[in-house]
Order: structure tokens, then C-alpha cells, then sequence
């Protein structure tokens, strides 16, 4: 609808899909984009743009044992990739999760000494990172959650005294003491923490000991004081082993889901706790072959859970996806493999998150290419949409993903060739400092229209692209404008009264931007002008002509 050109091609040299896009304002042509390069794929490509300017491709896909159509929703592609932390050996577990603003906190493991506790966040508009637990051998297995307030939670799994640890950052930056919230035996391996509405803290994880799955929680009793239940266990069944891989989300009543794998029978299994502290009975989700390692869980909107897990099975060696969705009763669970091919393993490493529109998103380890993959149901509930995000050295292992309240996806992951903590999104940062001013969209729009993919604010998206950051003058207004702007943006959408007098102000600068990239910013200015002088003019005609009247 913009009049930009897209084309979509097949690179025969690296038997590789390619695009690229030239914008109608600038008449500039975007860089070339690999968009899949997996096995030889691209041929008989076929493109369409829809509604929103989102770009669809169809083509076709062949390798030693098969030839099939692929589709790919591009919107879905466009992705910055960054390295968060590079001194250091980064080698293990990194957990991510957004706050309020939508800024980016990520919990990770530096493997350099001893095995620090390390965290990393944007949230000052560039990546700081920071040493939280320095104690010897700790940091492993760690999980991340913000809750309302956007203080920072993390659990984690000290190695050296085999204990589970949690720690908690205000949101004025203060941290709180290091607590060990279960010591008895060796525990806190494969930790995962959600928070509730009323922000207490939920947390499960693996004794080691005992092999069973355990829960805490600070919901009736501080940390100084934590009460550790086991949740799944068998004293008559020696080779009983439950609990490791373990998940947990939080839906909106407060009920408590758990998934976790089940090594003596090689089954995934999942069990849910009510508001009301009653826990179901243990379920079986899947128990066809050996599945449900790396397993990661999330709700939607309705209270469907959705769960992501790597099918080890010899025939599949895949991603799998298991859900309640729409099931009568809820303990019905459809599971489905979403991604495998013969000799390849894929589906390690999963991390699943579930955006505002009840989408899934998942990220992935492929283990055979030693990239990190991407899959999403955005083109349609059964329809998934697999690309690779990142295929740089051996990348992809040991990631999270989250998805913000604008539909933007954050993935946090290791790069294993260079020892570095990496993070990859499709939200338009420019730099890999990530500057404000450098890519955001507007806030404040965002906060009046409700999403970043309104057409509003992709006309002042263009707008700043292609006019404001081409000059000093501008960039310095865009800079200044991303600094301060946050906060407001935040309080405005906090009140609907404010965002309708907002968004009904930011109608004339939405004009002039759609007017400035369709005609011109000269032709448009002149246009403001001459409209403005013919206002006054007749406003000056009009009060005179009233004076005079008055006047007689």
C-alpha cells in the first residue's frame, strides 16, 4: 500500500531464498536477505503483500529424501542479532524476560572462573551487565521473571553447596541479599520461575537426591522461611526419576502449570496447582517414544496451556508441541511434531512464549547445523512458519524467548564457537549498543494505538527513517525524544481518557507524515503553509468583520 517493490528470488550459487525490498519514497533498495538457507531451498518462489504490508512467500524446498512447498510470513523474519556479553566464556543457561516497558532482562551463566551468576539489561537504553552471585560454582540452571512492579526475580542452581538460590533487583536497581531457599540434599538443578498477579514468586526444580520434582513458593511465607514440596515422586519404584527439564507458567487466575520430564519412563507429564493450593493429578502428556527433554511451557489469554519439547525418539529426533487448546475436557492433550528431517536433530533447547493474540512462539536448537531456529503459528493456528535466526559459528543453545505486549519476539541464546551471550529480535534496534533513537518505535503512539504494527505508527516509523535521521538536526530531536519519552509513554497508557486525547492530537502529525512519504516533505510543507496562512487569514477576515459589528 506504500508502493515499495518486493522480490523474493532463488540464489543458485548457495541454493539459498533471498529478498530484498526497494522503499517508493528514497527509491533506495533494502540489502539483500537470506531468508532460508536450509538444504536447497527457493525455487518457484511466489510473493504477495497483504493489508498490513506484511510480505508472504511460497516456494519450494528439496533435499536427499524429499521436495515440499514452504511458506514463510517475512514480518516474522526481520531480526537484529547482538552479542549482550562477549568478556568471558558464556557458555550456559540464559533466561530472558521483558518488563513493563518492554525492555529486556536476561539471566545467564558466565562458566569463565567460577561460574558467576551474571545479568544483563537494555533498560538504560544500552546493554549493562553485571555479576550478582561470584560465590564459587553457582549461576547454573538459572531462571528470570519481572513481575508488575517490574522488580527482577531469578532462581538458580548453586552447584558448589547443591542448593537452590534466589535473588530479587527492585525497580530503583537495589539488590536484595542472596537467599538459599532449599538445601536439603542436592537441589535446584533445572529451576523455572513465574510470577502470580499479586507477584508472589512460584518456582519448580529437580532434587537430585531424591529424583523427584519439587516446588516453593514465598506466597505464605517469606524466603526466610520457604516450605520446598515434593510434587512427584514413588518411594516403592527405585528407578523412579521425575522432575528434571522442569517449566512452570502462571494463568490468569493464579492457577500454577508445571511440565517436566519423566527419564525413568521417558515421558513428558505436567501437573497443575489451583488458586486454591490443590494440586491435580499427575498427567501423562506425551508417551509416544522418548520425549519430552528441554521442555517449556506457557499460557495464553483463555488459560490454554502450550507446551514445547524435543521428541528424541530414533524415527523423529524433532521439536515437538503438545496443547490443551480447545480440548473437552482440558486433559486432553493434541501433540504434534513440528519440525524433523532424517539424519538431523533438531528441537533441543526449547522456549516457548505465547503473545497477545494467543500466537506461539517457539525457539530452538538445530543440532546437526548448529543453528538457532524459530517457528511461530502467526500465519494460522496450524499453520507454522520455520526459520533459521541465527547461523553464525555454532549458535542457538541454551535460549529463552519472550514476546512483548506489541507482539515483538526476544530471544537470548549462546554462542558456543565464541563464548558469548547472544540476543536476537525483530524489533528495529540499529546498533548493537542499542541506543535510543537508534530504531525504537514511538512510545508514545505505541501507548495511544496499543500496538507497534498500528499503520500510524508505521507512517512515523518511515517518517524518521527516511527524513529525521538523515539530518543532525533530526537525530538529535529522535535521541532526545527516545530518552524521555518511556516514562511518559507509560503513564499515558495507563489511563484511557489521556490516550484518546493523545492519539486524536497525534492526528495532524500523522499527516503530515503519510502526506511527506507519499508526496514529498517539500510539497508538504508547502502544502501546511499555504493552509495555515489561508486559517489565519480568514480567522483575521472573520474577527474584524465581528469587531466592526460590535463596534456599531
Amino acid at each position: 500500500s506504500s508502493n515499495n517493490v518486493h522480490i523474493s528470488y532463488y540464489d543458485a550459487n548457495n541454493k539459498d531464498l533471498k529478498y530484498v525490498m526497494k522503499n517508493d519514497a528514497s527509491s533506495v533498495w533494502s540489502e539483500p536477505k537470506e531468508v532460508d538457507s536450509a538444504d536447497d531451498v527457493g525455487q518457484y518462489t511466489s510473493i504477495a503483500v497483504d493489508s498490513s504490508n506484511n510480505v508472504h512467500i511460497s516456494y519450494h524446498y528439496r533435499d536427499e529424501s524429499h521436495q515440499t512447498l514452504k511458506y514463510v510470513n517475512l514480518s516474522s523474519l526481520t531480526t537484529t542479532k547482538e552479542e549482550v556479553d562477549s568478556v568471558g566464556l558464556i557458555d550456559r543457561h540464559t533466561s530472558i524476560a521483558l518488563d513493563s516497558s518492554d525492555f529486556v532482562h536476561i539471566s545467564y551463566c558466565d562458566v569463565t572462573a567460577n561460574r558467576d551468576l551474571k545479568y544483563a539489561t537494555n533498560s538504560s537504553g544500552k546493554w549493562i551487565n553485571s555479576t550478582i552471585d561470584n560465590a564459587d560454582n553457582v549461576g547454573e540452571y538459572s531462571s528470570i521473571a519481572v513481575d508488575s512492579s517490574n522488580n527482577v526475580h531469578i532462581s538458580y542452581y548453586d552447584a558448589n553447596n547443591k542448593d537452590l538460590k534466589y535473588v530479587m533487583k527492585n525497580a530503583s536497581g537495589v539488590w536484595s541479599e542472596l537467599k538459599k531457599v532449599d538445601s536439603e540434599g542436592d537441589v535446584g538443578q533445572y529451576t523455572s520461575i513465574a510470577v502470580d498477579s499479586s507477584d508472589y514468586v512460584h518456582i519448580s526444580y529437580y532434587d537430585v537426591t531424591n529424583k523427584v520434582l519439587k516446588y516453593v513458593t514465598n506466597e505464605f511465607s517469606d524466603w526466610y522461611n520457604p516450605d520446598p514440596k515434593v510434587i512427584d515422586s514413588d518411594d516403592s519404584d527405585t528407578n523412579y526419576d521425575v522432575g528434571q527439564y522442569t517449566s512452570i507458567a502462571v494463568d490468569s487466575s493464579d492457577n500454577v502449570h508445571i511440565s517436566y520430564y519423566d527419564a525413568n519412563n521417558k515421558d513428558l507429564k505436567y501437573v497443575m496447582k489451583n488458586a486454591s493450593g490443590v494440586w491435580s493429578e499427575l498427567k501423562k502428556v506425551d508417551s509416544e517414544g522418548d520425549v519430552g527433554q528441554y521442555t517449556s511451557i506457557a499460557v495464553d489469554s483463555s488459560d490454554y496451556v502450550h507446551i514445547s519439547y524435543y521428541d528424541a525418539t530414533a524415527t523423529a529426533m524433532g521439536l515437538k508441541y503438545a496443547t490443551n487448546l480447545f480440548q473437552t475436557p482440558s486433559n486432553v492433550w493434541t501433540c504434534n511434531l513440528l519440525d524433523t528431517k532424517i539424519g538431523i536433530i533438531l528441537g533441543q533447547f526449547t522456549s516457548i512464549a505465547v503473545d497477545s493474540s494467543d500466537y506461539v512462539h517457539i525457539s530452538y536448537y538445530d543440532v546437526t547445523s548448529k543453528n538457532l531456529k524459530y517457528t511461530t503459528n502467526i500465519s494460522g493456528v496450524e499453520s507454522w512458519d520455520i526459520s533459521v535466526m541465527d547461523s553464525d559459528d555454532n549458535v542457538g543453545r541454551y535460549n529463552s524467548i519472550a514476546v512483548s505486549k506489541s507482539g515483538y519476539v526476544y530471544i537470548s541464546y549462546i554462542d558456543s564457537t565464541n563464548y558469548d551471550l547472544k540476543f536476537a529480535t525483530n524489533y528495529e534496534f540499529e546498533d548493537d549498543s542499542i541506543n535510543p533513537g537508534g530504531g525504537y518505535d514511538c512510545f508514545i503512539t505505541t501507548a495511544v494505538c496499543g500496538s507497534a504494527v498500528e499503520p500510524y505508527i508505521k507512517i512515523l516509523r518511515n517518517f524518521r527513517d527516511i527524513y529525521l535521521l538523515s539530518c543532525k538536526l533530526g537525530s538529535a530531536f529522535v535521541t532526545t525524544y527516545y530518552t524521555y519519552s518511556p516514562p511518559m509513554a507509560h503513564f499515558i497508557a495507563k489511563h484511557d481518557i489521556l490516550r484518546t486525547i493523545v492519539r486524536w492530537s497525534l492526528l495532524p502529525l500523522i499527516a503530515f507524515g503519510y502526506a511527506s512519504l507519499h508526496y514529498g516533505i517539500a510539497i508538504t510543507a508547502a502544502i501546511v503553509i499555504f493552509v495555515s496562512a489561508l486559517v489565519i487569514i480568514i480567522a483575521l477576515f472573520c474577527f474584524r468583520k465581528l469587531f466592526r459589528s460590535s463596534a456599531i
